[in-house]
Formats: C-alpha cells, sequence, structure tokens
C-alpha cells in the first residue's frame, strides 16, 4: 500500500503500525531502505505531557 493512500486512514494506520496514539517514533533511512519497519518510540505523550515543535524559517 502507498503512504498516500494511508492518509487520512487513522484505523488502517492504527492496525498496520503498533504504537500509540500521536507518539514520536523514527527508524534509521538506511534501515527503512532496507525494508525494516521496527520503528523507535522517541516520545509519547502522557496527560500533562506533550511535544511542541516550531519551525522557524
Amino acid at each position: 500500500m502507498r503512504p498516500s493512500a494511508l492518509i487520512g486512514c487513522s484505523e488502517t494506520i492504527s492496525r498496520l503500525v503498533p504504537h500509540p496514539a500521536d507518539a514520536l517514533i523514527g527508524i534509521s533511512l538506511s534501515s527503512f531502505m532496507a525494508g525494516e519497519r521496527s520503528f523507535a518510540i522517541l516520545f509519547e505523550p502522557g496527560d500533562r505531557r506533550s511535544l511542541q515543535v516550531i519551525l522557524l524559517e
């Protein structure tokens, strides 16, 4: 399935990716290109914890 086909399909994504909602996950580019799909959880939000990203131009 193409990544663009998953946009807006949260039920499909949740079945394919066994990570908590709103978690920040990552994988090395070389591993991903080799076919690996074991993402590591880099950040998991909590009741009083969130992640804010600020983009500077």
